[in-house]
């Protein structure tokens, strides 16, 4: 009768190589572009694997950003 263990031993090994095979494409998939992407300082979408850049809202108003003014400022004015 053979061994079970050598069977075991490849299905464990198998196994072994199936799963660093996941991590690496994961790392190299999601991981390393994410974090290339945020430490340029924009924003990473994981459901379309991009990277966008945050768009300020005068930039889509196309006002310019005014000065802040007190609160107290601006109660006693009105």
């Amino acid at each position: 009768m053979k061994s079970k263990i050598t069977t075991l031993k490849y299905y464990f090994v198998g196994l072994f190589a199936v799963l660093s095979l996941a991590v690496t494409v994961w790392q190299l998939m999601y991981e390393i572009p994410r974090k290339q992407c945020e430490d340029a300082g924009n924003w990473w979408s994981y459901k379309y694997r991009q990277c966008a850049q945050p768009m300020r809202i005068y930039d889509l108003t196309g006002r310019k950003p005014a000065a802040e003014k007190p609160a107290a400022e601006t109660t006693a004015s009105q």
